[in-house]
């Protein structure tokens, strides 16, 4: 653009030859971007316009789209948010999937232009066609709340977002309702909202924008914002005893050295036997929060989570001079309500009230006392959501925000009817789930 871009809505000079590309002069004699060409530095970027949306067309397209088209953007009813990229860099990120690679990128979301580095997110995700993405906002971050609440108290702005493509779960609603029965029992999720993703200038489809578990979301939820955090990644973090307690684990923040409170709960746990109470009592419990850990565990087990309890949650403990408790945060609920890790129909028999065993539920399920508080709180958790119909109201909610703009999805990853088909069999496990648990 140069140096003859004038800033949008800057008056034109007398002598003008006209307003910059991408914009023409409005009725007050400034100039203004045309429809679909993005603001980014206060300057009209029609190089950052997408290529494959029709931003002219009107709703009487809508009727009409066949898959292959143009996408009207008249016709997307959730917001649209656009990732520019060099094509270069976007390929790097592919030929190199399995890397810690990030490279440069702009995100534009309204009128709103932020620099960003871009990297793959997940571990199996990073295998699809269609990937997920993480993103890490420079220059400020987001200075509002792209989940629908007000900015905390400290005004901490947004900085890391998760893009999700939720692959292996057509009907993209799994992870959003897992998270919010773990929030109904008490319990700590990131929150989930729904937008179309412009990837290099092309629609690239339907994601599940989620919420990244950091300092911001630990704030949110009235922890410190600085402590250890850990993300159970793989099966090895089952609080079974183990060489390296480490093992199955991944440091998100916290200092090099900082690792001796986790290392103390699970020697803890260890060193007690099983059906010890006053054992528990006194020497785990101060390092667990037990209720956080509850929530996780009825939520998840209430939702026949196939890919949870010895990974996909996150452990946080604030830092100082006397650490604080653990609290579990529920992460990555796909393989939910009927579905298997690998996106495939989950087969019976399906999970019981504690779920997948762990080194920690079985020990808390051979104490009497705790085993019946749990049970209650999976009974009350059950009855709320199941029986009375809190899971089947969120899920015609989400149904119905999702279903105008999933033929766009479906139609750019070729998965006629897949969304349909995913929300059919949700109902069909929510009407039978009481009786199987």
């Amino acid at each position: 653009m140069g140096a003859a871009c004038a800033e949008v809505g800057a008056p034109q000079e007398a002598d003008a030859t006209g307003c910059p590309e991408g914009s023409a002069a409005g009725t007050d004699g400034t100039c203004q971007c045309l429809p679909g060409v993005p603001v980014c530095g206060g300057l009209c970027r029609p190089d950052l316009a997408p290529l494959d949306l029709d931003y002219l067309a009107d709703a009487d397209a809508c009727a009409t789209y066949e898959c292959g088209a143009t996408y009207p953007a008249a016709c997307l009813t959730l917001p649209v948010w656009q990732l520019f990229v060099e094509d270069s860099n976007l390929a790097l990120l592919y030929a190199n999937r399995d890397a810690d690679l990030e490279v440069p990128a702009r995100l534009l979301v309204d009128d709103l232009c932020r620099p960003a580095r871009l990297e793959l997110h997940g571990g199996l995700a990073r295998t699809f066609d269609k990937k997920s993405f993480q993103v890490t906002l420079q220059g400020g971050g987001l200075p509002f709340d792209p989940f629908g609440d007000a900015l905390d108290a400290a005004g901490l702005p947004v900085e890391d977002l998760i893009l999700k493509a939720q692959w292996v779960d057509p009907s993209f609603v799994r992870d959003a309702l897992a998270h919010e029965l773990v929030r109904a029992a008490g319990g700590l999720a990131p929150r989930v909202r729904f937008v179309h993703l412009v990837l290099a200038r092309h629609y690239h489809g339907l994601y599940a924008l989620t919420e990244a578990v950091d300092g911001r979301f630990l704030q949110g939820a009235g922890l410190a914002p600085r402590g250890d955090l850990y993300k159970a990644v793989n099966h090895n973090a089952n609080f079974q005893k183990k060489d390296n307690f480490l093992a199955g684990y991944e440091k998100k923040q916290g200092s090099e050295d900082s690792d001796a409170a986790l290392g103390a709960l699970l020697a803890a746990l260890w060193a007690c036997p099983s059906g010890d109470q006053a054992c528990f009592d006194t020497n785990v419990l101060p390092h667990l929060d037990l209720d956080s850990y509850f929530a996780y565990l009825a939520a998840n087990a209430l939702a026949d989570n196939r890919d949870a309890f010895t990974k996909n949650y996150y452990l946080f403990s604030s830092s100082g001079g006397t650490p604080g408790p653990f609290f579990t945060v529920n992460w990555d609920a796909d393989a939910t309500f009927g579905l298997n890790w690998d996106g495939n129909v989950a087969q019976p028999p399906v999970l019981g009230p504690w779920g997948r065993p762990t080194g920690l539920s079985n020990r808390l399920a051979a104490l009497p006392n705790y085993r019946a508080l749990y049970l209650e709180m999976l009974e009350a958790l059950s009855d709320a959501a199941l029986e009375g119909g809190l899971l089947e109201a969120r899920l015609t909610e989400l149904e119905a925000a999702l279903a105008p703009d999933l033929r766009f999805e479906e139609c750019r990853w070729n998965r006629p009817g897949a969304f349909a088909q995913s929300i059919a069999l949700i109902r069909d496990f929510l009407a039978n789930r009481p009786g199987s648990l």
